[in-house]
């Protein structure tokens, strides 16, 4: 069975948990040094610091209504991390097809594959 967890840029988890971090940054890193982390900038990647940023605000859903937290938990997963919309779509607007901004000079798939062409012949 496969699930489409939004696996296509923005990656809207990402950065919802990104926004997290930055406004919570005091209170992120003080959960990092209480798990003997001292320099959050020593971890592998940035996702280790969403990790521990999901954590904390899962950790947050705390009332005296163990119920109506772990349905606020509930809707908060969902929410982090529904599938984005897709990146071509309908416009309700007079019938307009939207299509995604054409990418960057350099960056379009024959420059990438001979980029990475050119980097495996470096190797």
């Amino acid at each position: 069975m496969h699930i489409n967890v939004g696996h296509c840029a923005p990656y809207g988890a990402v950065l919802s948990l990104t926004l997290m971090a930055a406004h919570n940054w005091r209170a992120l890193r003080y959960k990092l040094q209480t798990y003997g982390i001292a320099d959050p900038m020593a971890l592998p990647s940035l996702h280790s610091v969403l990790d521990h940023m999901e954590v904390l605000a899962l950790e947050s859903f705390q009332s005296d209504n163990p119920q109506r937290d772990k349905v606020d938990r509930d809707q908060f997963v969902t929410r982090l991390y529904r599938p984005d919309p897709p990146l071509t779509a309908t416009a309700a607007v007079k019938g307009v097809k939207a299509l995604p901004p054409p990418p960057p000079d350099g960056f379009d798939a024959a420059e990438t594959r001979k980029s990475f062409a050119a980097f495996a012949r470096a190797l």
